[in-house]
């Protein structure tokens, strides 16, 4: 299948997607497929910045006078962190793949890691609207969902099981971020 009708069925049809997905299917076409809609969503993402940033930059320079600008060299830095981007969003691949595959195992699931990272991969698809302000909330909603779907067809847990290893960790990510933040928030303000 091509990228868009791989992303197609998985954003339509994510059930028989994810049923008929190959067992013999390892980490390199998953991968292959994960890059490549990650490259299109932080491509999409540079070029949204890199307006945002010009443009920005274009009405200080216009209220304080002064025509000239980096434009350029806001985006010559942007393209230089793009494959950056690209090698981390890789790496968080693994470890959320990891970090979910832990929760797969407390609650039964009896496959391997590979099944769980496939799933992850995949689910990455609604990443390309990410970048679309009020659209990005539905695009992550999308992700968990595709996720949830994906683990019960993948590991054969219940849908139960299957939404608690997806949720669970996230609301430990939340509550472990909220903490961060208070700590950071209380430790630059003075105490009274």
């Amino acid at each position: 299948m091509g990228l868009f009708n791989t992303w197609k069925e998985i954003m339509f049809d994510p059930i028989n997607f994810y049923g008929k997905l190959s067992k013999k299917e390892q980490y390199a076409e998953a991968t292959k497929y994960f890059l490549k809609v990650q490259a299109i969503a932080s491509a999409i993402m540079i070029i949204g910045l890199g307006l945002l940033f010009s443009g920005l930059l274009a009405v200080r320079n216009a209220l304080s006078g002064d025509l000239g600008g980096n434009v350029g060299f806001i985006f010559l830095m942007l393209i230089v962190a793009y494959p950056f981007m690209l090698l981390f969003s890789w790496g968080m691949l693994y470890v959320g793949a990891g970090i979910l595959h832990l929760f797969v195992l407390i609650f039964g699931g009896k496959k391997c890691y590979v099944e769980t990272f496939k799933v992850v991969a995949y689910s990455n698809s609604p990443q390309i609207f990410g970048v679309i302000p009020f659209i990005n909330y539905l695009a992550m909603a999308y992700i968990l969902i595709l996720q949830v779907i994906g683990i019960k067809e993948r590991q054969q847990l219940s849908w139960g099981k299957s939404a608690a290893v997806v949720l669970i960790p996230l609301g430990i990510g939340i509550i472990f971020a909220i903490i961060i933040y208070f700590t950071l928030m209380a430790s630059l303000l003075p105490i009274w």
